[in-house]
């Protein structure tokens, strides 16, 4: 249960495009991105609820994961190596399709330099797979794709490119025309 007692700003500025959170169950925290409108940064900050429901979660500083217009982003979270995880378009990055795998410790959260997965790849989307115990990375390219990774305990994200799948082959209508 929460019990916001009183409203808990965690940014004084506006946000931009996309926003995400996600539940870090080994640490029990939350770890939340958003595009910073006034700088135009991909950023992140964690939340570890508080023991009293009606005390505030403690927050910690916000890191910043992308430093040039985030957006088209989305999170996730691995429970068996304990990393959040945040597939982006990436200007940053040669305007690539990007993963970057951040670590929670405390109330803060790191990320590493990120990791390629192409040119252009748009409206991002990551989940974890506890069934097979990877990700399953969808996005979009000149059609949509659907790509697998890992990590192992280290944060480093292995591709499996033999997974890699077009979803369709088709564009869809618009203005009450039919898929094409």
């Amino acid at each position: 249960k929460f019990n916001f007692s009183s409203v808990n700003q965690f940014h004084n500025s506006r946000l931009k495009h996309a926003k995400g959170i996600v539940y870090n169950s080994v640490q029990d925290k939350f770890v939340a991105v958003y595009g910073d409108y006034g700088t135009d940064q991909g950023k992140s900050f964690v939340a570890q609820v508080a023991t009293n429901p009606l005390s505030t979660p403690t927050t910690g500083s916000h890191t910043t994961w992308e430093s040039d217009n985030a957006f088209d982003f989305n999170i996730s979270y691995d429970p068996v190596n304990d990393y959040v995880v945040i597939a982006t378009y990436s200007r940053d990055n040669g305007n690539h399709g990007v993963i970057f795998v951040g670590q929670v410790n405390g109330t803060s959260v790191s990320y590493g330099s990120g990791n390629s997965y192409g040119s252009s790849k748009v409206r991002n989307n990551v989940v974890y797979d506890s069934y097979d115990n990877n990700f399953k990375l969808v996005y979009q390219d000149s059609n949509p794709q659907i790509k697998t990774f890992t990590l192992d305990s280290s944060g480093v994200v292995t591709f499996d490119n033999s997974s890699q799948e077009q979803l369709a082959n088709v564009s869809v209508g618009n203005d009450n025309q039919s898929p094409t």
